[in-house]
């Protein structure tokens, strides 16, 4: 494949067959989420873990547990809580 052909949305594992691992970094969720971004990220990771992908998050601020629910997570961080 070159990079011509490459879809830039896929979420094909590996080339072994291993599920990819991820992590989405953005500054907070919000909730509800209202803006695009925070629609269009959650929806990715959550299609994302359901394919059987790892799929982690760091946010900058802490975010509210409805912001994060409904994905199963590899890890969920937050430099606020590392960082006082």
């Amino acid at each position: 494949m070159t990079a011509v052909d490459a879809d830039p949305t896929s979420t094909r594992a590996a080339a072994d067959g291993r599920p990819l691992r991820w992590l989405f970094v953005k500054d907070r969720f919000a909730w509800p989420r209202s803006s695009g971004h925070d629609v269009h990220t959650y929806g990715m990771m959550r299609a994302l873990a359901e394919q059987g992908h790892a799929v982690a998050v760091l946010t900058l601020e802490a975010s509210s547990e409805e912001a994060l629910a409904g994905v199963e997570y590899a890890g969920r961080y937050c430099l606020a809580d590392a960082f006082p």
